[in-house]
């Protein structure tokens, strides 16, 4: 084959292609969705906080005393915000346990 008869070729192939697509531009790639930092951010400071509370909740399972298992669990209790209602639920069933009440 010549040069000419291979560029008819690829001509006619891009042609063809156009064709089939309907001369449409390409689609811009979609936009992914990310959360705003504002959300990041609190998302990373409430699972630190839970970690915190969490770990008053064991210290208090473990606690030689009860006095001291209660001091454990009102301090989880201060640390817990208002609207986390399941994790006061928690401290409380823990406190019930441990019969210490809270």
């Amino acid at each position: 084959m010549t040069k000419s008869e291979i560029s008819a070729v690829v001509e006619a192939v891009v042609a063809a292609l156009e064709e089939q697509n309907g001369d449409s531009e390409p689609e811009a790639p979609k936009e992914i969705k990310t959360q705003p930092k504002a959300v990041k951010r609190t998302k990373a400071q409430n699972k630190v906080l839970w970690r915190q509370v969490q770990g008053k909740v064991r210290k208090a399972g473990n606690a030689n005393t009860k006095v001291l298992a209660k001091g454990f669990l009102k301090e989880a209790q201060k640390m817990t915000p208002a609207m986390w209602t399941s994790v006061h639920i928690q401290i409380v069933n823990k406190g019930k346990a441990l019969g210490v009440k809270v």
